[in-house]
């Protein structure tokens, strides 16, 4: 996926790019651009998570249809979770700090948010993969092959839970 950044700084009409020239406006629509950015690739990540959903519903009719209830099961707690991390990552705060805020969030902050977000992104497009996989397979389905979606969700979870402790001013997570 392309850098974000460039894009939105890219689609700036006349006068933003006049007014970028003003120091103390400068710094706000830099960091602005920077959340814009980064809720744009959230929105993507977003989606990627709700197409693999829908495939694990799918998946999960298929195997209720072949009378493999115990599998059926078991992609209903994969649904919940993806459904579950897929909300988190909608629902995330895009990196303001207000002139108050304890915690602040730099330039620098913000940059290493975009980062978490595309490693995010690049494990939810490998989650989407797998479950059209999944769908695709010609058997009827098997436990390890739930694994890795399984094992993809947990990492999503973990990342976003990096990045929120990240914002809370918890450490470089």
């Amino acid at each position: 996926m392309e850098d974000l950044r460039i894009k939105t700084r890219g689609q700036l009409d006349t006068l933003e790019k006049i007014m970028l020239r003003i120091p103390l406006y400068h710094g706000y629509k830099e960091k602005e651009l920077r959340r814009e950015s980064d809720s744009l690739l959230r929105n993507h990540i977003y989606q990627n998570l709700l197409d693999a959903k829908q495939n694990l519903k799918k998946k999960q009719s298929q195997l209720i249809e072949n009378n493999q209830m115990d599998l059926g099961k078991k992609i209903d707690k994969i649904i919940v979770s993806c459904d579950t991390v897929a909300e988190r990552i909608h629902h995330a705060e895009g990196g303001y700090s207000g002139f108050w805020d304890a915690v602040k969030i730099k330039e620098k902050e913000l940059d290493m948010l975009y980062q978490f977000d595309v490693d995010i992104s690049a494990i939810a497009d490998e989650t989407k993969t797998h479950s059209n996989e999944l769908l695709a397979a010609s058997h009827s389905g098997k436990a390890e092959d739930l694994s890795t979606i399984t094992q993809k969700i947990d990492l999503l979870d973990e990342k976003i839970t990096a990045r929120t402790n990240l914002l809370n001013g918890y450490g470089d997570t």
